[in-house]
């Protein structure tokens, strides 16, 4: 210890830690300046853009604001001409029709205007009104609505909009009304602009509609096209921006131009903010290089250290790292003995692992796909270069190469055909088999030729005494096989074989589990003719729901048993009832409400079902709790149970009935919004509604056995 404090000190006594540390000033440290000068200017002018092109977005956004405002201005006064055309009185006609909640009145008075130039007033008095000009009168006549800007209010025009009362009597009577320009503007009690931002319209003769600018300042906005400017305002900085809204596409009206203005202060708050905090960075960044470089040549000066590190590290189970010393002597050479041995021992744990996360695959009940990918990403995780190839029995293999890490393991795009003869030798041999380029190589190692492999170990595996697929190594090397171990792709394939044999009978229980269940399934259904094949159909739709729900792969299993079994105890209701046409008495609905204990009774021998049985019993209950047969409510019901509720409505509602024909989607979604709550647990049915797709309807029953609704 005392020896490696004496080096430390004396680090830079070393003319080569002198020169390693004068070049990576000059190569990390001066680049870095660069960099961070570029970022900097580069990072200023993309947040002065992004502030113009927020403003440029705002002032859209309130141009579009102010233009549906006058489509519903328009609408409102489309109405009350028509109030006006029925016949109404004007005392009977409504204002404000479609005033909104803010109790905002958008017109400030309403009146008739007569050919005359007579007024006639509907709502409130309007002082001043505008001469209607002949001109206005022939603008209607093309249909539009007329806007009008007249007169002076403060810093604000007068607006009005103007329609024909009768389309087809122009020139005749008009209907006109002033428009709350508060509310058309979006200014005093109705302000909806950013904080700070000054605001101006104008026509298409740049004469002021509104505005909010100092006189001086609205003239250099309106004479300057640039989009900073500087305001006489207290001598600060505004960014502006101007937007054309085109009126002539809907209304007699020229274009205006909104024109708003914000603090460039505020706008460039986050440039101000980088500034400061720049040269911290910059800061920060030249210490870690500092720190950086000090390190790096105390590693490359102490290569003894290094390697007695390294060999705790292999006696400590680690073997994936690698020494490196260039130090061109005996050190040197040692490292690289050193990095073969850990090599070596690397690829034996490895494969132990490999086997060991195989055998956890297949003994955890997973299907033949999964334990072909465990296999396959234990290989990419461990980095063995072995490909694998999967055969069927017609001779077609898949081929996976392995990828590097962090990249996606998918077989070839076109699967292989092997040869009769490629076949024989490879099920012929148990063992493993050699191919170099220089002998010539069979076509099926043409994907990992591609790869610049040159000789290739191969070691095939089987299942049930057939063919499965075979391990295949590739080497750079040439015919060198040395390198070699048999052992490792053997102990592989061997466990590989063993657990897809495995899986295979355990696919085969499964499969033989679900079709006793099904059989079960369509024996309570074939019961009568109006259930067939209803708790198939349940059993689909509860774990589609489920699924959507986020339920796990073993609950949706669960689920799906439930649903093929929750009617199993209509075996012991009477067919005569589950297929009356009229409708039942007390007696024979308590017969039915039995089904649920009845189920319970017949699955409780069957210890596998136990964890089913609570779905099944309580499939019935109703959210508010007064289903049967124990009237729980809430989530006292089981979750598989308030799924199947659903599930089990719907596919019932859907489906004719010997008391009435099935029901439609609409009808059934509709009860499901109107029961959620009360039937239903109302999250399960946001769910199912949100789903999209449903079950499959039915087929009908034979018409002999329908009865008329």
């Amino acid at each position: 210890m005392a020896n490696k404090e004496k080096l430390e000190k004396n680090i830079f006594r070393s003319k080569l830690a002198k020169r390693m540390f004068l070049a990576f000033v000059f190569c990390a440290l001066l680049p870095i300046l660069v960099v961070f000068i570029m970022t900097f200017t580069q990072v200023t002018k993309h947040f002065y853009d992004l502030a113009q092109n927020n403003l440029k977005r705002t002032t859209k956004a309130h141009a579009m604001a102010i233009y549906e405002k006058l489509l519903l201005l328009e609408s409102e006064l489309k109405n009350t001409a028509l109030y006006i055309r029925q016949g109404y009185e004007h005392h009977q006609i409504p204002h404000d029709l479609m005033k909104d909640d803010s109790d905002f009145s958008r017109f400030t008075s309403k009146y008739i205007s007569t050919e005359d130039n007579s007024i006639i007033p509907l709502y409130s008095n309007c002082e001043h009104p505008p001469l209607i000009s002949q001109t206005i009168r022939t603008a209607l006549r093309s249909g539009k609505t007329v806007i009008n800007t007249s007169g002076k209010s403060g810093k604000t025009s007068r607006v009005f909009m103007i329609m024909a009362l009768y389309p087809d009597q122009i020139p005749g009577e008009m209907l006109v009304a002033e428009i709350n320009i508060s509310y058309l503007w979006g200014i005093g009690s109705n302000y909806n602009l950013p904080v700070n931002t000054e605001f101006c319209v104008v026509d298409e003769n740049n004469h002021v509609l509104v505005t909010s600018f100092s006189p001086s300042d609205l003239s250099q906005v309106l004479d300057s096209t640039s989009q900073a400017l500087q305001l006489d305002n207290d001598h600060k900085k505004y960014l502006t921006s101007k937007w054309s809204l085109f009126l002539e596409s809907r209304f007699h009206a020229p274009r205006w131009g909104i024109i708003l203005a914000q603090e460039k202060a505020a706008l460039q708050a986050p440039i101000k903010q980088f500034q400061r905090l720049f040269p911290l960075v910059i800061l920060l960044s030249i210490w870690l290089v500092l720190l950086f470089t000090i390190g790096s040549i105390r590693k490359n000066l102490i290569p003894l250290q290094l390697l007695k590190k390294r060999t705790v590290q292999i006696a400590k189970g680690d073997f994936k790292g690698e020494v490196i010393v260039k130090s061109q002597d005996e050190f040197e050479e040692l490292a690289e003995s050193l990095n073969d041995m850990s090599s070596k021992l690397a690829r034996q744990f490895d494969t132990l692992k490999a086997i060991e996360e195989i055998s956890h695959t297949a003994f955890s009940h997973q299907g033949s796909s999964s334990i072909i990918y465990s296999l396959l990403y234990s290989l990419q995780e461990n980095s063995l270069d072995i490909s694998l190839y999967l055969v069927d029995q017609r001779g077609n293999a898949q081929v996976f190469l392995i990828p590097e890490k962090n990249q996606e393991i998918k077989p070839c795009p076109k699967p292989l055909k092997l040869t009769g003869e490629e076949l024989d030798l490879l099920s012929s041999n148990s063992k493993n088999l050699f191919f170099t380029s220089d002998k010539g190589l069979p076509g099926f190692l043409s994907p990992m030729e591609k790869e610049g492999r040159a000789s290739f170990a191969l070691t095939p595996f089987f299942t049930a005494e057939k063919l499965a697929g075979f391990l295949a190594q590739g080497f750079r090397s040439g015919a060198d096989l040395n390198d070699d171990d048999p052992g490792l792709r053997q102990r592989l394939a061997d466990q590989l074989s063993i657990a897809l044999s495995n899986a295979k009978l355990v696919e085969d229980l499964n499969s033989l589990n679900k079709g006793t269940l099904r059989a079960l399934a369509r024996a309570v259904d074939t019961k009568s003719s109006w259930t067939a094949g209803h708790s198939e159909r349940v059993a689909k739709l509860a774990v589609q729901i489920g699924r959507n729900m986020g339920l796990s792969k073993l609950e949706l299993e669960k689920l799906e048993q439930a649903g093929l079994l929750h009617d199993i105890g209509k075996i012991g209701v009477s067919t005569a009832i589950l297929d009356k046409a009229g409708k039942l008495t007390e007696e024979e609905f308590g017969s039915i409400k039995q089904h649920p204990v009845l189920g319970v009774r017949i699955l409780e021998p069957i210890n596998t079902f136990g964890e089913i049985i609570p779905s099944i019993l309580h499939h019935h209950e109703k959210f508010d709790g007064s289903g049967y047969p124990n009237g729980l409510k809430n989530f006292q019901i089981p979750l598989g149970a308030r799924i199947l509720t659903v599930a089990d409505v719907y596919d019932a509602l859907i489906s004719d009935r010997p008391y009435r024909p099935g029901w439609e989607d609409e009808r059934i979604f509709k009860l499901l919004q109107e029961e959620a709550g009360r039937h239903f647990d109302p999250e399960i049915v946001a769910t199912f509604l949100n789903m999209g797709v449903v079950s499959d309807r039915p087929s009908t029953p034979p018409r002999s056995l329908a009865v008329a609704e």
